[in-house]
């Protein structure tokens, strides 16, 4: 989000995700040996959609870390246990 991408046109950016992205190479290569249907390809998208509002629900549900723990576990703690 912080990368403005400022350094390639968005015909570049464009084209490189239709020719390198991953996950569309392999949607393709599934479509093609018949291994994936669009009703598939749908179910498993409204699955990980789901699967998202539900982790987002439990985060924004979840209690506000109070300020002083925000560091803990990050460094080794001051006694030496970490």
């Amino acid at each position: 989000m912080a990368d403005p991408d400022l350094y390639r046109t968005k015909e570049e950016v464009e084209q490189h995700r239709r020719e390198q992205d991953p996950i569309a190479l392999f949607e393709e290569r599934l479509r093609a040996q018949k291994l994936l249907t669009d009703g598939e390809l749908e179910a498993i998208e409204s699955e990980v959609a789901a699967e998202l509002d539900a982790a987002i629900a439990a985060a924004e549900a979840a209690p506000i870390e109070p300020v002083e723990d925000l560091t803990r576990f990050v460094y080794t703690e001051p006694d030496g246990a970490g």
